[in-house]
Order: C-alpha cells, then sequence, then structure tokens
C-alpha cells in the first residue's frame, strides 16, 4: 500500500536518515539557540508522524500539530504514538495541508508537495504559516535525479518528451522540482536558505 510504497522502501528509510542527520546538526548541535523559540511544530501531510515523532524523542519540550488528509494515516500515526508514549504531546488533524491555520517557529512540508495539484501555490500557502523568524523545511522530488533515474532505467522516450511524472498505479509523485524553483518561490517572500541537501539515487527497482 502507499504507506508501504513511500514509507518503508529503501527511499524512505533513507530520506528519514538524511532529515534526521541534517537537524540534528543544525538545531541540536550547531544552531541550539533555535531550539529556544520552538514550542509547537506543525507537519503538513505529515502521514504517520514518523519524522514528529523522531523530534519529540529529540526535546520534551517540543509539541506536533500533525495534518494529513488521510484518517488511515492519522490512526496509524497516533496508534504509533501511543506506543511511543508520545500522544500527549501530539495533536492530530484531519485536513489538507492547504487548510491549516495558524503559525508556527518550525513548519515541515515534507514530500508534500510532489502530490498535489498545484504545488507551487500550497508551498507559498505553507509558508505562510511560519511566524517571523521561524524556519521552513521543504523536502521534495528532485527533479534532475528523476531524470537520472529515467535514463538509466531506458526511459528515454519520457525524458524527451518531459513526462518525469507516474502514472496508472506507480508512486513516482505526479510533480518533480528543482532546488531553484523553490528558492524562486520562496525568496521573495523573505525566506533565505540555511542548510540544503540532496539524497542519494535509491537501488534500482526500489
Amino acid at each position: 500500500d502507499f504507506a508501504l510504497q513511500v514509507y518503508g522502501c529503501h527511499k524512505g528509510e533513507i530520506r528519514l536518515e538524511v532529515l534526521k542527520q541534517d537537524f540534528q546538526k543544525y538545531y541540536f548541535e550547531s544552531e541550539r539557540k533555535h531550539l529556544e523559540a520552538i514550542q509547537h511544530v506543525l507537519d503538513l501531510g505529515g502521514g504517520m508522524g514518523q519524522f514528529s515523532r523522531w523530534l519529540l524523542q529529540q526535546n520534551s519540550t517540543f509539541k506536533v500539530n500533525l495534518c494529513d488528509i488521510s484518517a488511515t494515516m492519522l490512526r496509524l500515526a497516533e496508534q504509533m504514538s501511543i506506543e511511543e508514549g508520545l500522544v500527549s504531546r501530539m495533536k492530530f488533524c484531519q485536513v489538507a495541508a492547504q487548510e491549516a491555520r495558524g503559525e508556527y517557529p518550525l513548519v515541515l512540508c515534507h514530500a508534500l508537495l510532489e502530490w498535489l495539484q498545484n504545488p507551487i501555490l500550497a508551498l507559498k500557502e505553507s509558508s505562510n504559516r511560519v511566524q517571523d523568524g521561524g524556519h521552513l523545511s521543504v523536502l521534495f522530488y528532485n527533479r534532475p535525479a528523476l531524470v537520472w533515474r529515467n535514463l538509466t532505467s531506458g526511459r528515454l522516450a519520457k525524458i524527451v518528451e518531459g513526462k518525469q511524472t507516474g502514472f496508472g498505479h506507480s508512486f513516482t509523485p505526479y510533480h518533480s522540482f528543482t532546488a531553484q524553483q523553490i528558492r524562486d518561490t520562496l525568496s521573495p517572500l523573505g525566506f533565505e536558505v540555511r542548510v540544503e541537501e540532496s539524497l542519494p539515487l535509491a537501488p534500482k527497482g526500489d
């Protein structure tokens, strides 16, 4: 199912580990001053809350509002947070990311934009949830990596036709982006890039 394919595969595991390493280095080691300003975290399209739950385990003062449109995902997230003793610091909201309200010192927008009908608009709306001086963490499907994957898999027609999307029952997202696209969207809104990371290519067939 979707949860297994997106979160339980090698790509999902690699993505989660890279995120943990970046946050560990930026928030919990190099820039500990940021921790003092973070009380509430908004996780947009947070799914089963793997990363949110990890954040809560790193700092006992954090609280998370986890939003997802899927009731199934939210039930799984709540069940896991209960098992891990974190449920008292989590709030679960079944809403689309674009419908989230409030402002937060840290907003997570991870592996969400590529599945939405209007991702750039959603990114702008997500930025509105960040309070002044806050941080927005964006994880997106990398277009150059997808082009390379199609090339090494022999899907030359898709490259020539510019069809870098999934189809049918594929778990390849609808959209992919370059880092420059994300920067060009957020820079006019007052954001500057503090940390940027590219995930390694997953093994073929995963």
